[in-house]
Order: C-alpha cells, then structure tokens, then sequence
C-alpha cells in the first residue's frame, strides 16, 4: 500500500480509495453517501497535507446524533429513522473515524449543523436561513491553527451529543 503520512499511525490511503469508485450496494445510500465523504477527504489529502492551518468542516444535523435520539425527552427523536436522520449517523461515525485516522497530523476536523434551514431538502419548512445556517460552518472554517478539532458544535459553538 501507499502510506500518505509517515506518523506514528500513518494514514492507508488505499484502505479506503478503492471504495471512491464504488457503486451504490442496495443499503438505501448510506453507504455510498457516507463513504462519499471520504473520498473527497482523500482526493483533496496532499492539499491539506502541505496546509500549515488544515481544517476540515462536515456538516452534518443534530438530528443524526445517536446519543441525543436515544434520550426520548429530544424533540426530533420522532422522526429518527432509515433515511434522512440515520445518513447523517453514517456521516457523524465517518467523520469521527477520520477524526482518529488523522489525529497524528496537523490535519483538524470538525462537524456541525446548520440547524433546521430552509432549503429545498425539507420543501422550505426550515425555520433558519441559508445565511443564518451558514454561520457556523463558517465560524469553524475560521478557527485558524490554534482553534478546537474534534468537535461537534451548532450556532454559537454549541455542543452536539454524538
């Protein structure tokens, strides 16, 4: 295999690039979405390598949190299920995989949630805007190098369960 980073646990980009050319397997898009997300990692990693300030902001919801849905006092816990809620699982476990993959380098990572925005995706319903759920997204991609990794923060450096 090819090691992208000589660390003390160097990173296989083989061990997940052979899944970039995967086709969909029938598990209703997780894992094609979720390991989509990787492969945008690995396709841009020699970028973000050479980056004295590298940061990588997913965003995700806070409707995909396994630690918030299990508590049954969460007001979306009622719509957690197979499709939208649980894609954003699969990414929260993908980046957090990432999160360990990479926590040798000077590569951070980070996960947000815009809220509940008002796009096409949910027929406009959302109660914030494009702009207000941009805020923290890009907040995050702000930080610079002495800024948090590992986390997973809403508006205003709230903290999200995982």
């Amino acid at each position: 295999p090819t090691w992208a980073i000589t660390a003390p646990r160097p990173v296989d980009l083989h061990k997940w690039g052979s899944q970039c050319s995967a086709k969909p397997d029938g598990h209703g898009g997780l894992r094609p979405f979720s390991v989509a997300i990787r492969c945008q990692i690995i396709w841009r990693f020699t970028l973000l390598r050479a980056s004295s300030d590298a940061r990588i902001v997913n965003v995700s919801s806070g409707v995909g949190s396994l630690a918030s849905n299990a508590d049954p006092s969460f007001p979306y816990r009622t719509i957690y299920g197979p499709g939208y809620a649980a894609s954003k699982t699969a990414e929260n476990a993908m980046t957090l995989a990432m999160m360990i993959e990479l926590e040798q380098t000077n590569i951070k990572i980070n996960l947000v949630s815009p809220g509940f925005t008002s796009t096409a995706l949910n027929n406009f319903a959302g109660t914030e805007s494009v702009q207000d759920g941009s805020r923290e997204v890009v907040r995050v991609a702000l930080l610079g190098p002495d800024g948090p990794t590992n986390t997973f923060t809403g508006w205003e450096d709230t903290t999200i369960p995982w």
